[in-house]
């Protein structure tokens, strides 16, 4: 090999390690900005306990920000003729987040561009938060808006449901923690149904379970929760507790056992052997 040819590998390593070099530190620089802004992102609002102290300071640390939205629902019916069309509903639901700002910021009423203080303005990251603190309803038909709740909680469940002929909007809340340790504690669920006919808001009187899930069988007169109990009443839903179903009637929002006591005492004396003759 030629001194010309050892020179060319050589300065091809060089220009190799130094690109790899380059790429890598490059690399590293990304994502550690994401991430730093990822951090920087709460999935749920501050803790009560958070703001209470910034609104004393007359401060805030978050600022909503906005889905960009989705049609309630989207139908496809039948006409006379056989053809099919497909029916948009007149409700556009917005659900609101927060971004997490970079420092906190001063509230100056004399100042203030959608609750920016502008001589304290900073950047803020954009990444929505999986959890939501409020939803909005817009009404194409009578262009309204109307806002979900007027008290602070988070929202990790949308779901529009449909029992024959009407839609409504079931929805997930919690709660949130008179305490903080940089972090949001989430406190008992609460569960809601907003029935678009009538724009009411309804809290649904749930058993204690978890580990739900909804069976929403267009067939079925009622809808069916599947969830856990807490059978041994040590407080807590664990792995060792039971599944039971319920009944959800969709006129009266009643929620009670789909099973009798009956059926399931029965069952039970099967499982022990009770009706055992040897």
């Amino acid at each position: 090999m030629s001194k010309l040819q050892k020179f060319n590998q050589i300065l091809f390593a060089i220009l190799g390690a130094g690109l790899i070099l380059i790429i890598g530190i490059t690399l590293f620089v990304v994502a550690k900005d994401f991430f730093s802004d990822w951090n920087r992102t709460n999935h749920a609002p501050l803790s009560n306990q958070e703001v209470k102290e910034l609104v004393k300071d007359n401060r805030f640390k978050q600022t909503i920000s906005y889905d960009s939205g989705y049609w309630a629902w989207t139908d496809t019916v039948t006409n006379s003729d056989g053809t099919k069309k497909t029916i948009t509903s007149p409700y556009y639901i917005i659900p609101v987040s927060q971004s997490t700002l970079e420092k906190e910021h001063k509230l100056r009423k004399d100042k203030v561009i959608g609750y920016m203080d502008l001589e304290n303005r900073s950047n803020y990251n954009d990444y929505s938060s999986y959890k939501y603190n409020n939803i909005l309803i817009y009404n194409a038909s009578n262009n309204s808006v109307k806002k979900i709740f007027d008290h602070r909680l988070f929202i990790p469940t949308i779901e529009v449901y449909k029992n024959q002929t009407e839609h409504f909007l079931f929805l997930e809340t919690q709660g949130l923690s008179q305490t903080t340790d940089n972090k949001t504690d989430a406190v008992p669920t609460d569960f809601y149904v907003y029935k678009f006919a009538n724009q009411e808001l309804i809290k649904l009187n749930m058993p204690e379970m978890n580990f739900m899930d909804f069976i929403t069988d267009l067939n079925l007169p009622f809808f069916l929760i599947h969830g856990k109990i807490d059978f041994d009443k040590n407080g807590t839903i664990d792995e060792h507790d039971p599944y039971r179903l319920f009944s959800w009637d969709l006129d009266t929002l009643e929620i009670k056992p789909f099973l009798s006591d009956a059926i399931t005492d029965d069952l039970q004396r099967t499982l022990e052997g009770r009706n055992l003759t040897e």
